[in-house]
């Protein structure tokens, strides 16, 4: 754990950049440390803030240590949850998505994709529905944000992938983002090269795809 989470270009540095919204009394544990422990726990498989502080209560001494906390007891399921109501996960996905990018140097293939989350519904709310980038070869997020809808995809392909470091990597989209807006942001402003697929709602360029018998067509061409 050690490298990943305490050296220049480690976990605990990064995340002492991130905003501490609580006062200064009460700060049992300090927010990187608080926010390490969730971000560890997720990458060891925890799915719920009951889980992640289950996976903390499983860390030594030594190891608690390192993730900046020098109580012998790791945060509670309620100290999780009270301090991640109030953080500001925009802020906190972007710095932990440019860590972990930092971390798949060797993953060459980024996916964007949309996915409605169930469960999300009810009480008058909308479904969640979030877009994410994610490493082929990981399956890790690297980037997420909310959108209404899926039909939102589209605009919210360079809000996306804004801060996210993808020079000279390949991103896959799906049928819906093959634009020429999105191809140029790509290609030009973050000096990647894409995947898109050609169906029925690009006909023209389908039409010239077939005729020429080839299997990719550049948008920007």
């Amino acid at each position: 754990m050690e490298p990943m989470v305490k050296s220049s270009a480690g976990l605990i540095d990064v995340l002492k950049g991130i905003h501490d919204p609580r006062g200064l009394q009460g700060r049992r544990f300090p927010a990187h440390s608080i926010l390490g422990v969730c971000v560890l726990a997720t990458l060891s498989g925890a799915r719920s803030i009951r889980g992640i502080a289950e996976w903390a209560s499983t860390l030594s001494k030594q190891e608690l240590r390192i993730i900046g906390i020098k109580r012998a007891q790791s945060p509670s399921e309620s100290a999780i949850r009270k301090f991640l109501a109030r953080v500001d996960p925009v802020q906190v996905d972007a710095m932990t998505g440019s860590w972990l990018m930092q971390q798949a140097q060797n993953s060459d293939a980024i996916a964007i994709d949309g996915k409605t989350l169930r469960g999300t519904k009810g009480n008058g709310l909308k479904q969640c529905h979030l877009f994410s980038a994610v490493l082929h070869d990981e399956g890790l997020t690297v980037a997420q944000t909310n959108v209404d809808s899926k039909s939102n995809e589209i605009t919210a392909v360079k809000p996306l992938l804004e801060k996210v470091k993808i020079e000279g990597r390949i991103v896959t989209l799906d049928a819906m983002h093959t634009q020429r807006e999105t191809a140029r942001f790509i290609t030009e402003e973050k000096k990647a090269d894409y995947l898109m697929t050609v169906k029925d709602n690009q006909p023209c360029l389908k039409e010239s795809i077939e005729a020429a018998g080839m299997l990719s067509f550049s948008l920007t061409s």
